[in-house]
């Protein structure tokens, strides 16, 4: 009884080998010897790549926003008078602000090393 649903299915090949091959939402025809779940993933991998590009482009100009525009603040909050005390030393929004601009610069290098992965496959 279960062979004979199975034959229905179409879930056999003429050798009696599972190939799945023609059935609808299975990939169609697959490579001989190439196993359900691989030709699954290879099918996932070929439609996500866009998706994966797209995400690489977007960190790529979060890296580029942040390096570009994050320097040039902190030259304005430097020249700023609220930068140093009356001795001449680093006050409070100074430090402040270097932190915040240290930390964005951070994460610009971890945008470009997470797209450069996501290019190359290894995410």
């Amino acid at each position: 009884m279960i062979w004979a649903c199975i034959c229905d299915l179409g879930l056999h090949s003429a050798r009696g080998e599972g190939s799945g091959a023609g059935m609808p939402g299975f990939g169609g025809m697959r490579e001989p010897g190439v196993g359900f779940r691989t030709a699954q993933r290879r099918e996932r991998r070929g439609h996500y790549r866009g998706e994966v590009i797209v995400l690489a482009v977007v960190l790529f100009l979060n890296a580029a926003f942040n390096v570009v525009v994050w320097p040039r603040f902190y030259k304005r909050v430097a020249t700023d008078p609220r930068a140093r005390d009356a001795d001449g030393k680093a006050t409070t929004f100074l430090k402040v602000h270097a932190v915040l601009i240290a930390i964005a610069l951070v994460l610009a290098l971890v945008s470009v090393l997470v797209g450069i992965a996501a290019l190359t496959g290894a995410l």
